[in-house]
């Protein structure tokens, strides 16, 4: 994203990591697999951030899935995971499920039941 379209869309600070979000996006976009994790204390911007990115995502046709971390008791293992995860399930048509996860499937059902 460039500083243009960042001061375009109001948002402000956090250039450096979004930098760095950004080349993480165009290797996911370029076939190399990556993951980027937020974290830090609340209210420091971590959601505003990821929106951002994932609006950038988006203008680039990529499909952005969302989950949330907790803090509470009771919350259930990768929970952010299966949040994804179960959206996305509910949302494709099952073909093509079967072909994105191929022979995953049955790892991916253990979270995930909707995964069939």
């Amino acid at each position: 994203m460039t500083s243009n379209e960042i001061r375009d869309s109001g948002f402000i600070g956090r250039q450096d990591e979004m930098a760095v979000l950004t080349a993480v996006l165009d290797e996911v976009l370029s076939g190399i697999g990556q993951m980027a994790m937020l974290a830090g204390e609340p209210g420091i911007g971590k959601t505003r951030l990821a929106q951002e990115l994932a609006n950038h995502a988006d203008s680039k046709g990529a499909r952005v899935l969302w989950g949330r971390c907790y803090e509470e008791q009771g919350v259930p293992p990768y929970w952010p995971w299966v949040q994804a995860i179960r959206s996305h399930v509910r949302e494709i048509d099952p073909d093509q499920l079967r072909s994105e996860v191929g022979a995953g499937a049955a790892d991916i059902a253990g979270l995930v039941p909707d995964v069939k």
